[in-house]
């Protein structure tokens, strides 16, 4: 009996959904954290929505704020391509530490990027 090359290429594709990165320590105080889509959706502000969410529960149970570097937004054409994806950057700091309001920090349009593959 042959499987169709159809349900193949779905079970593939079911096999690969729901990556998540967890938070990935990319330096001495910055982490990120990715979240892709378990479906083709083109709402990318549910995934940014619980990125940021596991960020900010991540910094709060080392007793530090989060303050974001930067959200990369990956929006493939179709779903042959993959499925929706966010990346977020993120610095986990003390309360006094100066880098939470240093202006230069500031997000630049670079910050957010929606990248189509």
């Amino acid at each position: 009996m042959k499987i169709p090359a159809l349900i193949i290429y779905v079970l593939l594709i079911l096999a690969g959904c729901a990556a998540h990165s967890g938070i990935v320590q990319i330096g001495a105080d910055t982490f990120m954290v990715s979240k892709q889509a378990e479906a083709d959706i083109s709402d990318l502000s549910i995934l940014r929505g619980e990125a940021l969410e596991e960020a900010y529960l991540f910094c709060t149970s080392q007793n530090r704020l989060m303050r974001v570097v930067g959200i990369t937004e990956f929006l493939p054409p179709d779903i042959s391509r993959g499925l929706p994806k966010v990346e977020a950057q993120f610095l986990c700091l003390e309360e006094t530490d100066p880098r939470l309001t240093d202006p230069s920090l500031q997000e630049s349009p670079d910050a957010m990027r929606i990248i189509l593959e």
